[in-house]
């Protein structure tokens, strides 16, 4: 565990938020885990101060300290002056798990209002807040729908709006930004593309082009309206066997209650597949991802971007034909981030697993994919398959300093823009 960290301001301003000294520590099952050791900074009135960390360094579990959710083990937290045992009302706080925190039966409009209800501002008031909030967050054509019509983006989405409209004096962000990509619902129109056994295809687009519904649609997930997915000449009506799936939403796809072991070994078991094999395989996946220090441990003791390597080691593990990965990084830290894009392309030579990964982040798509299909704006079509003309072997530094990189990077980013924009295809 590292020591105490002390981080002085970065200006002059009065002190707002004070925190001194604070210690988690879990205790549980005879062990004890120290999240967190003798944290201590402020943060002035006005000042926007980010957070950044290995994976597991602890940054949720400092925020909810922070917040009042969770009482920490040793040391203070002061706001305005007050110490701080429970949420104070003039705070406010958006989480990564925004699934979680919005009201499925509310409308959009519903969820935002919410909070204001609670201060028991006039209706008139309440309206006007509500607007201006997702007119910022780019949701104001959807204030009538619910929570469940759209897509992971536009929800977190509606949770900033929610924070937004609140005003609080201070506002914590927990990663926020890990699943934002969406503005508008999909709405997929005639799309054609296929990919060859072994390859490494990305897709990208706009906000709101429908990556997401694309590969459920693929994964048999989701019915098509019209047209047809077929994997190996077999047309896909429901899940395929051979086909594993690694989503945005990690926190959904593990078992609380299990182990790490457990969670990773758990499609291993319902293929019937021998004990000692089981253990060697999810022993391997899970050393690849970083995480064979913690086979006993369970989800909720682990980070965020942990517990997306955890859902990453049980894909792996399952040895799919084909896997599909949508946005699997998203939630994972930037220093972190790089190791498993090239750990990515190891699993793909290494297993010779067909892989279509689905991305917003054009950078990663190009240092990634042998081919990038970049999507339309809605109503979504092919706007261009890219071949990605690149070595075979790719290093995070090198690779990216080439300036064939570079002109594959602009040219894809210049798509995009153009479908936002309502441009047609760029000509060479």
């Amino acid at each position: 565990m590292s020591d105490a960290l002390t981080a002085p301001r970065a200006s002059d301003r009065a002190t707002l938020l004070d925190v001194r000294g604070v210690q988690k520590t879990y205790t549980g099952r005879g062990r004890t885990v120290e999240a967190v050791r003798d944290l201590t900074f402020s943060v002035g009135q006005g000042e926007l101060v980010c957070i950044v960390g290995p994976s597991g360094a602890g940054k949720t579990t400092l925020l909810k300290c922070i917040a009042g959710l969770l009482a920490p083990t040793a040391g203070t937290v002061t706001l305005d002056g007050a110490r701080v045992t429970s949420p104070p009302p003039s705070m406010a706080v958006v989480f990564q798990e925004y699934g979680r925190s919005l009201f499925p039966w509310m409308t959009v409009e519903g969820n935002v209002e919410l909070p204001l209800k609670q201060k028991k501002l006039p209706k008139a008031r309440r309206r006007e807040l509500v607007r201006e909030a997702l007119e910022a967050v780019g949701l104001s054509d959807v204030h009538s729908a619910y929570p469940w019509q759209l897509s992971g983006g536009m929800q977190q989405r509606v949770a900033i709006a929610r924070a937004v409209a609140y005003q609080p004096q201070v506002l914590l962000m927990d990663e926020p930004f890990a699943a934002v990509d969406a503005q508008t619902r999909a709405d997929l129109e005639d799309l054609d593309f296929r990919i060859d056994p072994g390859e490494l295809v990305c897709v990208v687009g706009p906000s709101g082009a429908g990556k997401t519904t694309l590969l459920r649609c693929i994964a048999g997930l989701l019915d098509v309206t019209d047209g047809e997915v077929v994997l190996e000449g077999e047309r896909v009506t429901s899940p395929p066997k051979g086909m594993a799936v690694v989503f945005q939403e990690y926190g959904r796809s593990l078992f609380p209650w299990m182990t790490i072991r457990a969670n990773v070994e758990l499609p291993l078991k319902n293929q019937r597949m021998p004990k000692e094999q089981r253990r060697t395989l999810v022993a391997e996946a899970l050393d690849a991802v970083g995480l064979a220090h913690v086979p006993d441990k369970y989800p909720w003791q682990l980070s965020g971007g942990m517990q997306q390597r955890v859902a990453i080691a049980r894909a792996v593990a399952y040895q799919p034909q084909v896997l599909l990965m949508d946005e699997p990084f998203a939630a994972v830290d930037a220093q972190t981030r790089a190791d498993l894009e090239d750990l990515i392309r190891t699993v793909w030579k290494t297993l010779g697993v067909t892989i279509l990964f689905v991305t917003h982040d054009i950078d990663e798509s190009v240092y990634l994919g042998g081919r990038v299909i970049v999507l339309s704006s809605s109503p979504t079509v092919v706007q261009e398959d890219i071949i990605i003309d690149l070595p075979d072997e790719r290093d995070q530094l090198g690779t990216r300093a080439l300036p064939r990189f570079t002109e594959l990077r602009a040219r894809i980013y210049h798509h995009i823009q153009n479908a936002k924009d309502g441009a047609g295809h760029i000509d060479e």
